[in-house]
Formats: C-alpha cells, sequence, structure tokens
C-alpha cells in the first residue's frame, strides 16, 4: 500500500522485512544476521568483481564509524558487513544499503578490472604446504608448476642479460632458483600468490575510487524538489527530471540537471563543470549546470538538459573511460617496470654479499624483499589521485598517461591564432570616495566581493594583496542580483553591483550612506602573461606558433613577454616544426583550441585543448574547460607533483624491506619470515595511497552566511 505513493522508495511490511522501489520494479531486499555484530546483504547485481551496487555500498559505509570490515563476495553476489552495535544501529546500515540500491546513476558505471588469475597460484601454495608439512614428495610437483608458470619470466631474464641490462625479470629469476636449489619452495610460492593478490588488489581499488571520482562529479540524488504548475513542491525522483520541469535547491545541495535560473540569487561552486575557479553568482536568466552545488542562496531554476545529456555526465563519462584504461596503458607499465628495474642490481649485489657471507638461505631471505609491487600499486592510484586533482582545476584528462607526458614537457608551444590566448585580465583602477583614506575601505569591500562571484572579486583581492591588507569574509545578509549586503562591525555595507559587467563600477553605501564607487579596468597585456612568465621561470621555452604576418605575431609575443615566435606558418609548416621538436627529443606541449589540437596533436608530445566538452568529444590528451590560458600554470604545476608523488608512495616499503637484509645477515630470518616483512612494506604503500586518495576527495568549498 505504502508503494501507491510515487514519491516512496522503499517501505516494511509486516515481518519488518524491506520493500525497495528500483525503476519500475518493488522487490524484497535479501538481508539476513548471521551474527549479532554482522550483516549479510545478497542481491543479484553484486555478481561482479566491481560490481556498481558494490562500489556505491562501500562508499556509503566504508570510512563510517562503527563498520569494522566490508568483504563483497561476487561468487555469491553477497556482500558481508561487520560492525560494532554498539556504535552504530543495524537499522542505519539497512537504511544506507537501501539508499545505494534506490539511487539512480547518470553514467553507466565502471567495468570490472581485468581479472588477475589466482588459481593457479593458490594451488601451488596448496601442493607447497603439503610438500612442506605432510608429503615432500608433492614439493617438485609444486616446484615444476612454478617453473612452468614462470617461464615466460625467465624467457624475459635471458633477453635482458643479452641486452646487457639487469631488471625485475632477473631478480625474480635468481629468486625462483635459489627457492627450488635451497627447498624453499613454499617460500617462493607464497611470494607469488602475494604480488598477483597485490595487483587484483590495486585493480579493484581503482575501480572503487574511479566510482568515488564519479560521485563527486555526478553526485546521485535521493530526491529532488520539483515544483508544479500549481506551485506546490513535491519531491520526486531524479531520474523523474524532464526538460521544463521547474526545480528548487537549497544552499549546500548539488544541483541535479542543467538549466535556466528563473528566481533567486545563489553563489554557486561550478569549477568541476566550467573550470571558473571561484564561485560564481547566478541569477535569472543565466545558466547552470547538473554537479554544481549551491554556497548561499536558493533558487529555482527550469530544467533544459537531465541525465547523460547534462555536461556533468560528459566529464564523467570521460573520466571513467580514461580510469578504465589506466590497467591497459603501455607507459604507465613502462614506468613501473622501470621502477622495480632500479632496485634489482642493489637487491642482487647484496645478495651476492650474503652468499659470500652466509649461504644461500641467507640469499633467499635477502632477495624476498618487495620493492616491486609498490610501483605497480602507486602508479594507477597516483595516477587516479592526480587525474582528480587536474578536474578540480576545470582540467578533464583524457588519455591515462597524459599526466605524466605533461610532467615531462620542456617547451610550450601556443597556439597564436587563437584570440583568447590574448585576452585582457581585470583590475582595480581607482576607488573614489569622500574618505581620506582608502585602506581600511577597500579591506572591507574585498571581503564583501567574496560574495560578488565575478571578475571583480579577483581584482579587489589582488589589489588588497598589493595593499597587504588581509581580507576576511562578512557575514552575508542580503544576496540580489544587482547588490549584496553584508554587516561589518556595527555597520551595515552595501555593494551596488548594477549588472554582471565585469568593468561596470561597484557603489558602496555604508549605513545608508553613499561612501565610494570602486571603477575597473582590462589590464594592458594579456591575462595569459602571468602565467606564463611563471612557466619561463619553471625552466619552460615558450613559443608563439601562427598563420599571421610576421610583424603581427611579434607584436603579440611581445604583449605576452615571449621571445620566441613563427609567423606566417600553414598547417604543414606547423606540423613540421613540431616533429622537428621531437627528432632532436624535445618534448613539447601544445596549448590551442579544439580544431588545432585536433590536426597537431599526434605531433607534439602532450596536447591540451581550452575548450568545453560536448557531446562530440575533443580530439585532445587534456581539455582545460573555460578557456582560460592562465589556468596553464595550475595544471602544469600539479603535473610536476606526479612521479615525486609516486616515488614517495614507494618509498613507504624502504624501512620493512632493509629490515629483510637486516634479518637476513643477523640469520634470524629465511624466505617465508622474509616475505612476510616484504608484505608489511607493500602495505605500507598501499596505506599511504588510500590516505592520500581519502584527502584527495573533493570537498565543497563552505561559505558560513549570518544566521
Amino acid at each position: 500500500a505504502a508503494f501507491e505513493n510515487p514519491n516512496i522508495n522503499w517501505a516494511w511490511d509486516e515481518s519488518n522485512a524491506y520493500w525497495v522501489r528500483v525503476g519500475d520494479h518493488i522487490q524484497k531486499l535479501d538481508l539476513s544476521y548471521p551474527s549479532e555484530d554482522s550483516l549479510l546483504f545478497c542481491h543479484p547485481e553484486l555478481s561482479g568483481g566491481t560490481a556498481a551496487l558494490a562500489l556505491k555500498i562501500h562508499g556509503k559505509l566504508g570510512e563510517k564509524s562503527g563498520i569494522r570490515s566490508l568483504r563483497h563476495q561476487p561468487d555469491t553476489s553477497s556482500i558481508l558487513i561487520h560492525f560494532n552495535p554498539r556504535r552504530l544501529k543495524s537499522s542505519r546500515i539497512e537504511a544506507e544499503i537501501v539508499a545505494a540500491l534506490v539511487q539512480p546513476s547518470a553514467v553507466a558505471t565502471i567495468a570490472d578490472p581485468s581479472a588477475v588469475p589466482m588459481t593457479v597460484s593458490t594451488t601451488t601454495v596448496g601442493l607447497s604446504t603439503v610438500g612442506e608439512l605432510l608429503l615432500p614428495v608433492v614439493t617438485p610437483v609444486a616446484a615444476g608448476v612454478l617453473i612452468a608458470t614462470n617461464f615466460h619470466i625467465v624467457k624475459d631474464a635471458a633477453s635482458q642479460l643479452g641486452r646487457g641490462k639487469v631488471g625485475v625479470p632477473l631478480f625474480h629469476t635468481a629468486l625462483l632458483t635459489c627457492s627450488i636449489v635451497t627447498g624453499q619452495v613454499l617460500a617462493f610460492a607464497l611470494t607469488d600468490w602475494s604480488l598477483r593478490y597485490w595487483q587484483r588488489r590495486w585493480r579493484n581499488q581503482l575501480a572503487l575510487e574511479t566510482e568515488e571520482t564519479l560521485q563527486e562529479t555526478l553526485p546521485s540524488l535521493m530526491q529532488i524538489r520539483n515544483i508544479g504548475e500549481n506551485g506546490v513542491e513535491r519531491l520526486t525522483s531524479p531520474d523523474a527530471i524532464r526538460p521544463g520541469d521547474r526545480l528548487r535547491v537549497l544552499p549546500g545541495e548539488v544541483i541535479p540537471a542543467d538549466g535556466e535560473v528563473i528566481l533567486g540569487t545563489a553563489l554557486v561552486d561550478e569549477s568541476l563543470i566550467t573550470g571558473v575557479p571561484h564561485p560564481v553568482r547566478k541569477f535569472a536568466p543565466q545558466e547552470v549546470f547538473a554537479g554544481s552545488r549551491i554556497l548561499i542562496g536558493p533558487i529555482e531554476f527550469r530544467v533544459r538538459r537531465s541525465g547523460i545529456d547534462t555536461r556533468a555526465a560528459r566529464i564523467a563519462e570521460e573520466i571513467s573511460r580514461t580510469a578504465t584504461l589506466i590497467p591497459m596503458e603501455k607507459s604507465l607499465t613502462a614506468k613501473a617496470e622501470a621502477l622495480g628495474d632500479k632496485t634489482a642490481l642493489p637487491t642482487l649485489a647484496t645478495a651476492g654479499v650474503g652468499w659470500m657471507a652466509g649461504s644461500l638461505i641467507t640469499v633467499g631471505a635477502i632477495l624476498h624483499q618487495d620493492w616491486v609491487s609498490g610501483p605497480y600499486l602507486a602508479i594507477p592510484l597516483v595516477t587516479l589521485q592526480h587525474i582528480r586533482e587536474a578536474l578540480a582545476l576545470g582540467a578533464v584528462t583524457q588519455h591515462p598517461s597524459a599526466l605524466l607526458r605533461l610532467s615531462e614537457a620542456q617547451f610550450l608551444v601556443l597556439d597564436g591564432d587563437d584570440a583568447r590566448l590574448y585576452a585582457p585580465g581585470l583590475v582595480l583602477k581607482d576607488i573614489r570616495s569622500t574618505l581620506k583614506h582608502h585602506d581600511a575601505l577597500l579591506q572591507t569591500v574585498a571581503g564583501a566581493s567574496l560574495f560578488l562571484g565575478d571578475a571583480r572579486s579577483n581584482a579587489l583581492q589582488k589589489a588588497a594583496a598589493e595593499q597587504g591588507l588581509a581580507v576576511r569574509q562578512p557575514d552575508l545578509i542580503r544576496l540580489e542580483p544587482a547588490l549584496l549586503e553584508i554587516e561589518q562591525g556595527h555597520h551595515r555595507v552595501i555593494l551596488n553591483a548594477a549588472n554582471d559587467d565585469p568593468l561596470s563600477p561597484i557603489r558602496v553605501e555604508i549605513d545608508g550612506q553613499s561612501i565610494a564607487e570602486f571603477h575597473f579596468q582590462e589590464t594592458p597585456y594579456p591575462e595569459a602573461r602571468e602565467t606564463l612568465s611563471t612557466l619561463k621561470a619553471q625552466g619552460f621555452d615558450v613559443f608563439l606558433m601562427s598563420s599571421g604576418k610576421d610583424k603581427e605575431v611579434e607584436k603579440k609575443a611581445k604583449q605576452l613577454g615571449i621571445t620566441l615566435f613563427g609567423g606566417e606558418l600553414d598547417l604543414d609548416a606547423k606540423k613540421r616544426f613540431l616533429d622537428g621538436l621531437k627528432s632532436r627529443g624535445v618534448k613539447s606541449l601544445l596549448a590551442s583550441g579544439a580544431p588545432t589540437a585536433a590536426d597537431l596533436g599526434a605531433h607534439a608530445h602532450v596536447t591540451i585543448a581550452l575548450e568545453t566538452l560536448g557531446k562530440d568529444g575533443i580530439a585532445a590528451d587534456i581539455v582545460l574547460q573555460g578557456g582560460r590560458y592562465a589556468a596553464l600554470g595550475g595544471l602544469v604545476e600539479l603535473s610536476r607533483s606526479y612521479v615525486p608523488d609516486i616515488e614517495k608512495s614507494t618509498r613507504e616499503a624502504l624501512v620493512p624491506n632493509l629490515l629483510c637484509v637486516a634479518g637476513a645477515f643477523g640469520g634470524l630470518l629465511n624466505g617465508i619470515t622474509s616475505g612476510i616483512i616484504a608484505n608489511i612494506a607493500v602495505a605500507n604503500v598501499d596505506r599511504s595511497l588510500k590516505k592520500k586518495l581519502t584527502r584527495g576527495r573533493r570537498r565543497p568549498r563552505l561559505i558560513q552566511t549570518a544566521p
């Protein structure tokens, strides 16, 4: 009976069983309690290794206080949850499961990661254990299986030796040989199983974190406020949104669709969607986008696009596709191999010293260090973390290796035919006031302008910073399309901003009296000039490439502060120029509009298109939304931390691995015990990555207002 109301998504029957509305169907939840501190939830959608439902449940409960563990069991299509009943009621867990189940998704969920075969490895561990403890005759069988399953690595080691190289395959072969010669077959079998386990773990973790990123970009909403033709508000399901609907969104909530404001004024964080780095003031008839978050002020808007047709859904789709390709990207695999290869020779040399100082048992304990799993664990997850951080800057990463290649770039090539490159910045021109001293006034107005949400706010912040003034956020009293009112101490301050034209003056009233006018002007040089100057200071060579006349291009280059330029270049000449850089080993970054990026992308080391991502897609490695060349600086700075972040994560394995060496020389460890410590090393890397990813999850900007 409860489901006769279309706004009801779940209910209980007389036996307290959960019934849920999922789409057009009503189904019973299969919930049971194996013990007082565990809950078992079974559902057909839990059958996949990274089933969307399992990811949603993990996202809702994984970090909740009172949850001890969550174990997804794809074979039985279930998830087992252990919890502390003193800290978390079972009814709360049930509610979160229901919420995860009824949440609609505007984008397709990510595909299951490629499976890491564990059956043979697990069988080998079992055979080795039987041979070690019960039937020694089984040990040669286990050894034979290990040789067969690792024969391709032996071949790679021989190939490396033929090229005079020492790497992970040779290290792995030495470990296999030493383990068989010394009879430590079980130790190698456990190590082989561990390597495969960590491979499977990072793939599943990558899928989980990708789902978290998609939720940040396009959050799943339980219910939305739909205003009917009679003006009555009713709560409806997000999948019922249609173009033409009138929706209301309150502060702190996420806008569920693209549309046009029809009532109210709000300050909106839309940085993920449009690339605008600061909150934006929205009022009729301006456009709002799904995935944006209301910071201040309720609004009502008319829906234009919903679901998979929104801009946020397009961004989420691209992020999902890129993340899915990370495990298959050869350049990232090569980077992991290179980091592992660096440790092979020192480890083998240490093992050689151990052989001379002790025995093959010592050698085996030394070789059971694990420097290999760390890079393979760190690179995919750090890549996803940086894709997420780039998204916070308005940049959509479209290729898994884009940020790695951006970190390697040293020569910036700019599209001189893109007019946006020469767009001027905005600065405070003057303050016209009856007051003799303007510092306190500037400080107050700069604080109030935090709620202004346009380019004038940035100009005022910059002017205050140049005067050494600390800007504080005041209490907001009123926010309207043409003005905003704040409370500063015992005074009421009104900023009259007649329209959103960045060159229009701001008229200031204090306690009802007109006090001052703040006037603005465009900078005599392009806004991008300051960013280009910073990039040059970081070691970039910057080249302006254009089809225009040489003298015109020279003039534009001077405006940008660039000394390297080339004019009268047609498309073929531009290709030859980029190919010439590549042939000399110069790794170029091409920053341009979408058409140029499509034509020249294959000739540059990495391409950034400064466009808005649409349905048709953009042929570039990275799409920097908003079209602001000045935003290049933050993206390049982020890429410069990419490799250091990977190396820092892998260094978490240092201490346990050194303990393996010390214990081996001290005669305290064998292959098995050394392997256990080596797994602690990899667990340290895994733990540090999880913390980093958790901290990196985007949190909405919060601007507190007066009650």
